[in-house]
């Protein structure tokens, strides 16, 4: 769930900055938004120095579920390190490689 994690480092912010910063589009954080406001997990209001902007925050619920997605987040990491070493790829290595080769190509 990107949008939790987003708001879990960042804090609140505005729907446009999240969508860019995410790489979804404005319509998608809206949709993901609107289902985490009707489970009481997000509060969403108007920007108070720019109406025009809506922005998006945790509620008290939503900060509450932060340490069981931070562990969750940790057993699927481990869990794909694993399925990757089992086939014997070093994931490491190959990101790595992967970010060299595009920040030599954005030069």
């Amino acid at each position: 769930m990107p949008l939790y994690h987003y708001l879990i480092q960042e804090g609140p912010h505005a729907v446009t900055d999240i969508a860019a910063s995410i790489g979804l589009s404005h319509p998608a954080v809206l949709q993901f938004a609107q289902e985490m406001i009707e489970v009481d997990l997000l509060a969403s209001y108007r920007d108070p120095r720019d109406r025009r902007k809506r922005v998006l925050a945790l509620t008290a619920a939503g900060k509450q579920l932060k340490p069981q997605f931070l562990d969750h987040l940790r057993e699927a990491d481990d869990l794909m390190a694993s399925v990757f070493a089992g086939a014997g790829i070093e994931i490491d290595v190959v990101l790595t490689n992967v970010e060299q080769s595009l920040a030599r190509r954005a030069i």
